[in-house]
């Protein structure tokens, strides 16, 4: 028992330390909101954004937007 609290603590302080050292988004989006150049060259497969804008459409939703640290990476339909 002693055995595993310790690793779960150890566990934890690793974890904290990790979100802390994550580099945050300080920038929020105002009136206009940045927007990627190329979602290929920030990592994103054209392909699985085209399956992804695919299926919001089959859900019936009017509109979808993906963000990645508060930039906008796609958006379709009836966005402001």
């Amino acid at each position: 028992m002693r055995m595993s609290l310790r690793a779960g603590v150890i566990a934890l302080l690793l974890l904290a330390a990790a979100v802390q050292a994550a580099p945050q988004s300080t920038g929020v989006p105002g009136a206009e909101w940045a927007r990627l150049a190329s979602p290929e060259a920030a990592g994103w497969l054209g392909k699985k954004l085209a399956k992804i804008r695919d299926n919001v459409g089959e859900m019936g939703s009017t509109s979808a937007m993906i963000v990645q640290h508060g930039v906008v990476v796609a958006a379709w339909g009836d966005i402001v």
